[in-house]
């Protein structure tokens, strides 16, 4: 199975996002938005992993977590948009202890690593991701969606674990993940 390391904003958090989605209307060729299951934020791709190593998976976290961190309280604020040529994503910013939060996770690829597992090494962005723009992502849509994500803030919650996670093959449906397993921060 596919797996990663992420953090999961609770479903209020994930059902507001949604909303605000829904409030700009487009043609579903013109934007790629992710479904309300995918909306989490990446910490590092693990690769392909058989469910006998999960366990590992599992143990380097919970060893690569900080001892007594108080969990960072986060909340989603302003929008992200196309911040790079190769980059084509839109969403929203995590605001609050964002410090406090990036600190926590970056030593998680180290230690899952460690365990002789691949890790991609690209680096943890504080951010949600909510969808990307296609070829025919028109303007007026860009700027109306930007604005809405612009005005936002979800509803703040404290980091108290990280997931790892797979994705979901429920009914044929690829669109969505899965938590195999949810490591505590103090656990």
């Amino acid at each position: 199975m596919i797996l990663f390391l992420a953090l999961v904003p609770p479903p209020g958090v994930g059902d507001a996002v949604a909303e605000v989605l829904a409030r700009v209307p487009h043609e579903p060729d013109d934007f790629n938005g992710l479904h309300r299951s995918e909306l989490l934020l990446r910490i590092a791709g693990l690769g392909n992993v058989a469910t006998p190593e999960v366990a590992s998976v599992v143990r380097a976290v919970r060893a690569g977590l900080p001892r007594g961190a108080v969990p960072p309280h986060v909340w989603l604020e302003g929008a992200w948009a196309l911040e790079t040529e190769k980059d084509p994503s839109i969403g929203a910013r995590v605001a609050g202890d964002v410090d406090a939060m990036t600190d926590l996770v970056k030593t998680l690829p180290t230690a899952v690593q460690s365990y002789g597992l691949y890790v991609d090494r690209r680096a943890f962005l504080p951010r949600l991701s909510v969808g990307t723009v296609t070829p025919t992502t028109g303007l007026s849509f860009l700027e109306a969606l930007v604005g809405e994500l612009s005005r936002f803030r979800s509803e703040a919650w404290d980091v108290t674990s990280v997931e790892v996670v797979r994705r979901s093959f429920s009914g044929g449906n690829t669109r969505g993940f899965e938590v195999v397993e949810s490591v505590p921060l103090n656990g």
